[in-house]
């Protein structure tokens, strides 16, 4: 009952935050990276050395991370590895740690614009 109740309350938490990110998706884009159509996407995982540019998007290399993009039709997850180049933009729903000896940083957040390189 308890994995119940937290359940629902995470799902609650999700549902306010896309106004807010949708929102944020509508901006202008300068870039012109793809975006889903709510314009969310969730992120958890471990990348390497995080360049964070002036227009606050953050380019990396995944060395495993795992994504979910929620769009109206199209539900579209995955998990990246491999040190593939991603990039998607910073936002205060994004946590980022601190970086380790070699460079790796722990994501783990709400974003948009998320991006797998080719």
């Amino acid at each position: 009952m308890r994995r119940k109740q937290i359940g629902i309350l995470l799902s609650m938490i999700l549902l306010a935050t896309i106004p807010f990110t949708a929102g944020v998706a509508m901006a202008s884009d300068p870039v012109g990276e793809p975006q889903p159509l709510i314009g969310i996407t969730f992120l958890a995982g471990y990348i390497l050395k995080p360049q964070i540019s002036e227009r606050n998007i953050v380019t990396a290399k995944a060395v495993l991370l795992f994504h979910y993009d929620r769009g109206l039709i199209i539900k579209e997850g995955g998990v990246v590895t491999g040190l593939k180049n991603i990039r998607f933009r910073n936002s205060p729903l994004v946590i980022l740690s601190e970086p380790d000896a070699i460079g790796g940083v722990l994501v783990i957040g709400v974003c948009t614009g998320f991006h797998v390189m080719r």
